[in-house]
Order: C-alpha cells, then sequence, then structure tokens
C-alpha cells in the first residue's frame, strides 16, 4: 500500500534504533520531514544519516531524554523551528526491564512512567493545540507486548485462600 505524506511533519521518540528507527524511515519515505528524537548522541546520527541517504524528506535528530518534561519541551521547540509544525507524532521510547514483582522498586516504576507514559501525555499536550487548529493529526503510542502479556522473568506470584504460592 502507497501512503502519501508529503506536506507532513512527524515526531519520533526513541527512533534511533529498532521500531522506531523503523517508523522514521517509513514515514520519511511516505514524503514526510521526520524529526528523530532519542537520548544518545551516536545512534541518533547514525540513524538521520541512514534515512537521508535514500529520501528527499527533512530528516533531523534532536537529542533529549524525553523522561525529563524539559527535554520533551526543548525537543518539540527544536521540531517546530525546524518544520513550523507536527502533525504525527510516534511515542516510541522506552525499554524493558523485565524482573521478578518483588524487585521492582518505586524507584524504577517511578522511571518507567516517566519514560513510557508522562513523555507520551506531555508531547501529546504540546502538539495537540495545533492538530485540533488544523483539523489533522495522527498520535500513535507504541510498548512493546510485554506490557500486556509479560514474560516468564514477570511475577508469578499467585495468591489462594489467603497464601501466597510460586
Amino acid at each position: 500500500m502507497e501512503i502519501s505524506l508529503s506536506r507532513r511533519a512527524a515526531i519520533v521518540t526513541g527512533g534511533s534504533k529498532g521500531i522506531g528507527l523503523a517508523v522514521a524511515a517509513r514515514f520519511a519515505a511516505s514524503g514526510a520531514d521526520v524529526a528523530i528524537v532519542a537520548r544518545t548522541a551516536e545512534p541518533l546520527k547514525e540513524a538521520v544519516t541512514a534515512i537521508r541517504k535514500s529520501i528527499q524528506s527533512r530528516v533531523i535528530g534532536v537529542q533529549a531524554d524525553v523522561s525529563k518534561a524539559a527535554d520533551v519541551q526543548r525537543a518539540y521547540d527544536e521540531v517546530m523551528e525546524a518544520f513550523d509544525k507536527v502533525d504525527i507524532v510516534a511515542n516510541n521510547a522506552g525499554t524493558s526491564q523485565a524482573m521478578p514483582f518483588d524487585k521492582v522498586t518505586d524507584e524504577i516504576l517511578y522511571d518507567d512512567l516517566e519514560l513510557k507514559l508522562f513523555a507520551a501525555v506531555r508531547l501529546i499536550r504540546l502538539v495537540t493545540p495545533q492538530m485540533k487548529e488544523r483539523h489533522w493529526g495522527r498520535i500513535i503510542n507504541v510498548l512493546n507486548i510485554g506490557a500486556k502479556a509479560p514474560g516468564p522473568t514477570a511475577c508469578r506470584l499467585r495468591y489462594r485462600a489467603g497464601q501466597a504460592w510460586r
């Protein structure tokens, strides 16, 4: 299926590797201007270079840690300066830290929520006013399957008649 995204601008968080890189490359191949947001400079630079080799769209890299509110705002501002609008957001930033439930500390849980939930909410809040104004916009939120179907290292603690067993 051929999809045209010409004259559209997209932000892809976690876009320097894996699913995010594939999404960014497909958006660019479909004609969108693409901003790739990632924490680490070298993979970000490599991703931008790789996509630019095969397309005519504008592709920029924005180094930011989206688990930090100030970085989300700064990344958004850089994209607005470059493209003057955002039509598509792909919230893809995140890591997978499978571990037994009793090993999940409040700090691990907080960091996970900052990266996977609050980062997406903050970016969505920034882009929706302009999307509403133009009556067009797309928001895509990506999480891995582990959020729905935890793997074998996830909590296996079950309860029965007030007693726990594994």
